[in-house]
């Protein structure tokens, strides 16, 4: 993907004007946003900053300022590359979507009735988290996942969970006998040449990652995934762990609004943003791991076909196959502590500045 040219940029000037400063204005501490139409960016800035506090938690002397190429915990974005990697298996026939998922793991106690699309449409039925922490090990952490009992029956109701993409993420290494980060990282990150899109990311990288919280038991968070269930699995899971810059996400985005290639097959991307929760009932549209038409943080976005997600720490992506378009926030609001405002208002308004300004 290259920056647009202000010929290009055109009638989006004034709402991309607009969008800033919405970000700078209301999404503490500060954000890098990138707007993007027909393959061009037209829009990759960053507003505020990036860090307020120290590894101690106490105020630093000045703030560090957001960059451009700041790596961010995209928190439940990650639920998207899991998705993607197991549609690649579904393509080369080593995973069926429609058959039980204990054909996959036999442990897991709900996959007698759940199947694998279930699990990536948020319809298995299973609770939306979990508490590991009295569990000692990441082994004995994910028993207890598979022990989980259903809430509802498979295919019966729709509940946003953690838990879902856990264990999809699971079924997608027992399958492939790779980790999901090799996965992630020879299937999606290899082909465009993105090295700044990984889990659990080196030391050396730290100058340019943005903290999240800080907490009593682990201190500044910085580096390391935020969200627990993801952590105490290790940092590596199917709800949460991958870092990644506006522009790696932007790449990724953008194969997927093309089409497919060379990810997937149109087909495949097709299937993916297809509701596969029809008939379950209002407000539970979901594709294959993606949200579709979700108003919460599209706000105006929110039309047929427009498919995105949302992260904890305060990330977003919204793209818009009919007009090419998308909008990602990158944020870190749980710096230095979640008792932020919500940042769905926030993203719902960026968004909207986009499809008011496409119409």
């Amino acid at each position: 993907m290259r920056l647009g040219t202000p010929d290009e940029v055109g009638l989006l000037r004034e709402p991309l004007v607009r969008m800033r400063s919405i970000l700078a204005s209301r999404l503490p501490p500060g954000a890098v946003l990138l707007v993007a139409r027909d393959g061009v960016i037209v829009e990759h800035s960053a507003v505020g900053v990036v860090a307020t506090h120290g590894v101690d938690g106490a105020l630093l002397p000045s703030p560090v300022p957001t960059r451009t190429d700041t790596i961010y915990d995209l928190a439940s974005i990650s639920k998207l590359y899991v998705a993607v990697v197991a549609m690649q298996l579904v393509e080369s026939g080593s995973l069926a979507l429609d058959v039980p998922v204990a054909d996959y793991l036999p442990s897991f106690v709900v996959g007698r009735r759940a199947t694998v699309r279930q699990l990536l449409s948020h319809s298995a039925g299973l609770p939306s988290g979990h508490k590991l922490q009295p569990y000692p090990s990441v082994e004995s952490r994910l028993a207890t996942i598979y022990e989980v009992p259903a809430e509802a029956e498979p295919g019966t109701a729709y509940k946003y969970s953690d838990l879902s993409a856990i264990v999809a993420a699971k079924v997608v290494e027992a399958v492939s006998g790779s980790s999901l980060d090799a996965l992630v990282r020879k299937e999606i990150c290899e082909p465009f040449g993105l090295v700044d899109t990984l889990y659990n990311p080196p030391a050396s990288l730290l100058p340019r990652i943005a903290p999240t919280e800080f907490q009593p038991d682990r201190g500044l968070i910085w580096g390391s995934v935020h969200d627990s269930t993801a952590w105490l699995l290790g940092g590596v899971a199917g709800s949460a762990g991958v870092f990644a810059t506006a522009y790696d996400l932007a790449v990724f985005t953008q194969a997927l609004l093309s089409g497919g290639p060379p990810l997937l097959s149109e087909a495949s991307v097709k299937e993916m943003l297809t509701d596969a929760n029809a008939g379950i009932g209002p407000r539970s549209q979901r594709g294959l791991g993606f949200d579709l038409e979700r108003e919460s943080f599209m706000g105006d976005m929110a039309r047929p076909g427009v498919w995105g997600h949302t992260g904890f720490t305060g990330t977003s992506v919204v793209a818009d196959p009919a007009s090419q378009a998308f909008v990602i926030v990158l944020s870190n609001r749980v710096h230095p502590t979640r008792e932020t405002p919500r940042s769905n208002p926030v993203r719902a308004d960026v968004a909207s500045e986009l499809a008011r300004a496409l119409r």
